[in-house]
């Protein structure tokens, strides 16, 4: 072997062994996608679709939806609120629950929390149970003394490294919620699913009465760098 194509594969392994360090050493901090999402009614009164556009920056901790289809208008999460936005004016805004951003798919995402859905550096919830299912990892997460009474358990399964669902529990063991996360795309070293089947089950007639909430993603973008307005909307003064 001639010293110049030495020098060529000596290049090739120590990229081919730096290049995990590299994506794991990555920092994400934008993420934009378009959107649509398609509720199922359990009345039989119609489905209904919305799509758009989103955009997540982790540093203004502002959610932002572009929504063209079935009116323009733009949804902004923000701290505790939601603003519905309309030519520039603040048309309804209303309160959301502590800790949401951080809590969001697309804040997990971006810090690479997601597998677990943030819970193994939650301090509200703890690691009681693993079980292992055809393949499957099924954890289950238990609340801390300070939201035992007001909430129940939270079971997470996973294929790998991969979360397939997560399921969440009321406090007197009644099943509220389920997530199927699907169809995982793989983005500049993150994996990212393409498709959220989110189900809310009615508090007066668990199990049998739900609605569910197809979120399907395309054309996902990770730092990006234009598009600067959105991820830093600037909130109109106007209060609803």
């Amino acid at each position: 072997m001639s010293i110049q194509n030495y020098k060529k594969a000596i290049i090739v392994i120590i990229a081919f062994f730096l290049l995990p360090f590299t994506l794991r050493s990555q920092q994400f901090f934008r993420i934009k996608a378009d959107f649509s999402i398609k509720e199922l009614s359990a009345q039989n009164t119609g489905d209904r679709l919305t799509t758009g556009t989103l955009f997540y920056d982790v540093v203004s901790e502002k959610l932002v939806m572009d929504i063209s289809f079935p009116e323009k208008e733009t949804l902004v999460f923000y701290d505790s609120l939601v603003y519905t936005i309309v030519n520039d004016q603040i048309v309804n805004q209303s309160s959301l629950f502590d800790n949401f951003i951080s809590s969001s798919v697309y804040h997990l995402i971006l810090n690479n929390k997601l597998q677990n859905f943030g819970l193994a550096d939650n301090q509200y919830y703890q690691k009681v149970d693993i079980q292992e299912q055809e393949g499957k990892i099924i954890t289950e997460w238990n609340p801390s003394s300070t939201l035992k009474g007001v909430t129940g358990k939270i079971l997470t399964l996973n294929k790998g490294n991969i979360l397939e669902a997560i399921i969440f529990y009321d406090k007197e063991g009644n099943l509220l919620s389920k997530q199927n996360f699907k169809d995982y795309i793989f983005v500049q070293g993150l994996n990212i699913p393409s498709e959220i089947i989110h189900q809310y089950f009615k508090k007066e007639n668990i199990g049998s009465s739900k609605i569910t909430k197809i979120y399907s993603y395309k054309n996902i973008v990770l730092n990006e760098m234009q598009n600067n307005s959105y991820y830093n909307y600037n909130i109109p003064h106007n209060s609803k």
